[in-house]
C-alpha cells in the first residue's frame, strides 16, 4: 500500500481520548506519529520530521491508527490555512503530550535488549523532556504577547478592543504546512527498543531469505552439474562402447559361436552391465538344438576395462555359465562339443566355468557337478575338468580333452577316492582310475582299476550304439579278501577285532565279463551285469559245521573248512547272485545257490551230502540273515 504524500491526517475524538487515556498498547514511534497527525502535517512532512523511520513503517503506522479509528484523512496541504483549524491545533496541552510520549513499564517493549537499545530509549526520554520544556516556554511567550496587545488596545481607546480575539498561529506569522504544531516533537528521531527489534527481525528475515535463496541456488547448481557430468559421461561411454555393443550384439555373438562349434548357434539377447562387476551377459544360447545354456556371463576386471576404454583391446577374463540342467543325451552332446569347440574362442577368454550341472534321471551322473576349462601358457585350452559336488569325504574328477590321435574324438580320464562306482554292486572303493575315449556312437574304457580293502579289480568296458546300445567288458580280480568284503557289507572297517568272526574267510579270484543293453548309453550301462566263475582258496565257513549239521541237526556249531570252494557269480545293480556253488571238505559236499541283496540281506539253500560210504541221506538247509551274519535252518 502506498499513501498519497500530500494527504493530511488528523486525530479523531477517539484519537484525542487515546492521548489522554493511553488505552492502546502502542510503541513510542506509533504514539509519536499520533501526536504529529494534528491535521496540519502532510504525509511527506511526517516523513521529513521522522527520518529514523522508513516510509514503510510510517505508512503501516498510519494505516494501523486509521483502522483503530484514531486518525482520519482531513484533506490536502492547500486546505490547511483555514482559521477553523486553530481550535484543533491548540487542543492538546504540553503536559499531556509529555505524559503520552513517556515510556513506562506497561508499554510494549522488546524482551531482550542490549546496551545500544537502552541508550536509544534514554535518548527518546531526553528528547521528550526537552520538547516538554520547549512547549512550556512557547506557552509563556504566547501569554505575554496577548497581554501586551490588550494593554495597547486599552491605551489607544480604540473600538477595536471589543473585537480582540485570542492569539492564533495562523494570523501571527506565516505558517508552513510542513511544520508541526507548537507541541510537535521534532527532535525525536531515534527509534524505541521495539522499533529496533523489529528492524533487526526484518533484517534477519531478509538475511535468512537471502541465505535460503543462495542455498537453493547452490543445490540446483550442484544438481545441474551432476546431471551435466552424467550426460557427458554417458555420451563418452556410449561413444566408447558403441563398437563393443555392435560386436557384442546377439546376432554377432551367434555368428561367432556358430563358427566355433561348427553347428548353428542362436542367441536370444545380450546385455552389458557394469555392476557388481563389468560383464557381458549372453542369454538363451542354443547350440544346434543339441544342448544350450540359459545365461553366459563374460567377465572383465576394472583394470582391463579402463585399458579397453582408452583404446586398448577388450580382455575378457572368464566366461561363467549359469547353473543348468540337461538330459543324458544333452550331456553327452555337450561333452563332445565343448572341449573341441573352445579352440575357436577369442584368445582374450581365459577361463570357461560351469557353476553347476545336473542330469536328472541319470544313475551314472546322479549328483551335482561343477566344471571348468582354463587356457594354458601355450594359449590353448586345457581339459574340461568335471568335479562332483559332495558333502562327504569322497571325490570324483573327470577330465575331457580332444583326442590327439583321432580327430573328432574326445579322450577322458577318471580319478576318484572313496567313491561308489555307479555300475555293479554299490561298493565304496578307496581308489578308482580309468581312461578311455568317446567317438561317434562308441564309448570305450580302455582300462580301469578299482582298489579297495578287499583287493584290486581291473578290466575294460566297451559301449556301442546302432539299433540299440550294447555294453560289453571284462573284470579281473585276484587275491580278494573275503573277510574284508563281508566286513564292508556289515559296515565294519578293515582290521576290526570287535564282534564275532567273519561268516567266511579266504582269498577269492574271479574272471568276469560285462554285458548290458538299452535304448541309450546310460540305460545300457545301468542295466549291465558282470558274470563269471570264481574260486576261494582256504575257504572257511564260521558258525556252523555242515558235516555235523547233516548228522546231528542244524544246531551243530563250529566251522567248516573247505578244501575246494567255487562257483559262478552274477553281479548287477539289483545285487549279487551265487549259482552252482560247490564246497568240498573231505567226503562232504555242500552245493548251494544264494543271493545277496544291495542291503546285504542273504537268501538261498545249501544241500549237504556226506558221501557214498555214509547211509545218511542228504539234507537241505535254508540260508537267511545277512551276508556277514548268515543263519541256517530247515
Amino acid at each position: 500500500m502506498s499513501l498519497n504524500s500530500a494527504m493530511v491526517y488528523r486525530r479523531t475524538d477517539r484519537g484525542l481520548r487515546e492521548v489522554y487515556e493511553k488505552s492502546h498498547q502502542f510503541t513510542q514511534s506509533e504514539r509519536l506519529v499520533l501526536i504529529l497527525l494534528d491535521g496540519r502535517l502532510s504525509v511527506s512532512g511526517l516523513r521529513a520530521r521522522l527520518p529514523s523511520l522508513d516510509n514503510e513503517r510510517i505508512e503501516r503506522t498510519i494505516v494501523k491508527l486509521e483502522e483503530a479509528g484514531l486518525v482520519e484523512p482531513s484533506g490536502s496541504a492547500e486546505d490547511l490555512q483555514s482559521p477553523s483549524r486553530a481550535e484543533e491545533v491548540m487542543r492538546l496541552e504540553p503536559d499531556v503530550v509529555v505524559q503520552f510520549l513517556e515510556q513506562n513499564d506497561l508499554d510494549p517493549v522488546t524482551a531482550s535488549v542490549g546496551r545500544s537499545e537502552d541508550a536509544a530509549a534514554d535518548l527518546v526520554r531526553a528528547s521528550v523532556d526537552r520538547a516538554a520544556a520547549r512547549l512550556v516556554e512557547e506557552a509563556d511567550a504566547d501569554s505575554r504577547r496577548y497581554e501586551q496587545r490588550s494593554t495597547h488596545a486599552d491605551t489607544n481607546g480604540s473600538d477595536r478592543s471589543h473585537h480582540v480575539s485570542s492569539p492564533s498561529p495562523f494570523t501571527d506569522h506565516e505558517w508552513d504546512p510542513t511544520e508541526a504544531s507548537s507541541f510537535a516533537i521534532t527532535t525525536v528521531n531515534v527509534p524505541d527498543r521495539l522499533d529496533l527489534q523489529e528492524e533487526r527481525d526484518r533484517a534477519e528475515t531478509e538475511e535468512y531469505a537471502e541465505q535460503r535463496r543462495r542455498s537453493v541456488q547452490r543445490a540446483w547448481m550442484k544438481r545441474l552439474l551432476v546431471v551435466a557430468a552424467v550426460v557427458v559421461f554417458g555420451a563418452l561411454v556410449y561413444g566408447v562402447l558403441k563398437p563393443v555393443r555392435d560386436q557384442a550384439s546377439a546376432m554377432r555373438v551367434g555368428e561367432r559361436l556358430t563358427g566355433t562349434f561348427k553347428v548353428p548357434v542362436t542367441v536370444a539377447e545380450t546385455e552389458f552391465r557394469f555392476l557388481p562387476s563389468p560383464r557381458l551377459l549372453i542369454r538363451g544360447v542354443d547350440v544346434g538344438g543339441e544342448f544350450g545354456a540359459e545365461q553366459v556371463a563374460l567377465l572383465i576386471n576394472w583394470k582391463d576395462l579402463w585399458f579397453a576404454l582408452n583404446g586398448g583391446q577388450w580382455v575378457w577374463g572368464e566366461a561363467s555359465v549359469a547353473p543348468m540342467s540337461m538330459s543324458p543325451a544333452q550331456a553327452i552332446a555337450a561333452l563332445k562339443r565343448v572341449p573341441g569347440g573352445t579352440e575357436g574362442l577369442p584368445q582374450t577368454v581365459s577361463t570357461i566355468r560351469f557353476e553347476s550341472i545336473q542330469v536328472p534321471g541319470s544313475r551314472l551322473f546322479a549328483g551335482r557337478y561343477a566344471a571348468a576349462m582354463r587356457r594354458g601358457d601355450d594359449g590353448r585350452f586345457g581339459p574340461l575338468v568335471l568335479r562332483e559336488i559332495t558333502s562327504d569325504d569322497s571325490s570324483m574328477e573327470l577330465q575331457f580333452r580332444p583326442s590327439r590321435t583321432d580327430p573328432g574324438a574326445i579322450d577322458f580320464s577318471l580319478e576318484a577316492q572313496r567313491w561308489v562306482v555307479p555300475v555293479g554292486p554299490r561298493t565304496r572303493w578307496n581308489d578308482v582310475r580309468a581312461n578311455g575315449s568317446i567317438r561317434g556312437h562308441v564309448l570305450e574304457v580302455s582300462n580301469y582299476i578299482l582298489t579297495g580293502f578287499f583287493g584290486i579289480t581291473t578290466g575294460t568296458v566297451f559301449v556301442a550304439g546302432d539299433v540299440e546300445w550294447v555294453v560289453t567288458g571284462t573284470a579281473e580280480a585276484g587275491k580278494v579278501d573275503v573277510e574284508t568284503v563281508l566286513a564292508s557289507l556289515g559296515g565294519s572297517t578293515q582290521g576290526s577285532l570287535q564282534g564275532p568272526p567273519a561268516a567266511m574267510t579266504g582269498t577269492a579270484a574271479m574272471s568276469l565279463v560285462m554285458l548290458g543293453r538299452g535304448a541309450t548309453p546310460a540305460e545300457a550301462i545301468e542295466s549291465s551285469a558282470v558274470a563269471g566263475p570264481f574260486t576261494v582258496r582256504f575257504a572257511v565257513l564260521n558258525g556252523i559245521n555242515l558235516g555235523l549239521a547233516a548228522t546231528q541237526g542244524v544246531a551243530a556249531s563250529g566251522s567248516t573248512r573247505f578244501t575246494e570252494f567255487g562257483g559262478t557269480v552274477v553281479a548287477s545293480a539289483s545285487g549279487v547272485r551265487f549259482e552252482d556253488t560247490v564246497g568240498r571238505a573231505g567226503a562232504m559236499v555242500a552245493r548251494s545257490n544264494f543271493t545277496v541283496a544291495p542291503d546285504a540281506s542273504i537268501a538261498g539253500v545249501v544241500r549237504v551230502e556226506l558221501g557214498r560210504q555214509r547211509v545218511q541221506a542228504p539234507i537241505s538247509l535254508r540260508i537267511s540273515g545277512t551276508a556277514d551274519q548268515p543263519r541256517f535252518g530247515r
